[in-house]
């Protein structure tokens, strides 16, 4: 047994995906000699792959005490604090990257990630800027900045810096999908449709009621119609006509076949 068996054995189980025994393998080896850079290295990636945040951070703090120098453990450990959401802290690490190594593209592009998580987007823009001055030919730092300036609202200049980093990486899919927001966002609003009459829509509310009783009106007085006239009396007339009344004069009239006749 030994610590370089060990380690050997422990990297190569992180290669095949074996993590758990990739762990106590690469543990076992920090157990022969503790604070060994490789060994610190190599758990903290596995922990990380396993989401052990934690326990990746506590590894790689180890880490930076014994090399603080190496831009590295502190680029794995800002990565491990965003992920647990300590951006303020992620913020500190990737200018420590930026502090040992100033040309480094990829810092500034993701210390600018760290900024736009505690709203600092100006200062985010500024970094990713940065980070296309010192390689056009960066995709990932076209998008980088579109997506900056997607989060302050600048749709027009997001559109532009997400279009020139798919000329550089078309098959970018999560830059696809943010331009066609930003475009969506830039397209003017729809005219608003005429009102027109819908079948069968409720009508317009009633003017509304009033509910109190109606006092009771007293009733008028029954008009009096005048008494009828009384007939004058008939005059004098020949006693055949009063003989015949006029109702019979109506079934007088069939008894005759001339209509003339029967007038008369």
């Amino acid at each position: 047994e030994s610590r370089d068996a060990y380690l050997a054995r422990g990297v190569a189980y992180s290669e095949a995906g074996d993590v758990a025994r990739a762990v106590q393998d690469l543990s076992r080896a920090l157990e022969f000699k503790p604070g060994d850079a490789e060994a610190l290295l190599t758990r903290a990636t596995v922990f990380r792959r396993m989401a052990q945040h934690d326990k990746a951070i506590a590894d790689l703090s180890t880490l930076i005490q014994g090399t603080p120098a190496e831009a590295l453990p502190y680029l794995l450990r800002a990565a491990s604090w965003t992920a647990l959401g300590e951006h303020a802290k992620a913020l500190a690490d990737r200018s420590e990257v930026i502090r040992l190594q100033p040309d480094n593209t990829d810092a500034y592009i993701s210390r600018g990630g760290s900024y736009h998580a505690l709203g600092m987007h100006k200062q985010g823009v500024a970094d990713r800027s940065r980070a296309i001055e010192m390689n056009p030919k960066s995709a990932d730092a076209w998008f980088a900045r579109g997506h900056g300036y997607f989060l302050m609202g600048d749709y027009q200049a997001a559109a532009q810096d997400l279009e020139a980093g798919l000329r550089l990486k078309p098959s970018e899919a999560e830059a696809v999908q943010l331009l066609e927001r930003a475009r969506r966002a830039l397209a003017p609003p729809p005219p608003a449709p005429a009102r027109a009459a819908v079948v069968g829509a409720a009508p317009a509310p009633a003017e509304p009621v009033d509910l109190k009783p109606v006092p009771a009106q007293p009733k008028p007085a029954a008009a009096v119609s005048p008494p009828p006239p009384v007939p004058a009396p008939p005059s004098a007339a020949p006693a055949a006509a009063r003989a015949t009344p006029a109702r019979l004069f109506a079934v007088q009239v069939g008894a005759f076949a001339d209509r003339g006749r029967a007038e008369q």
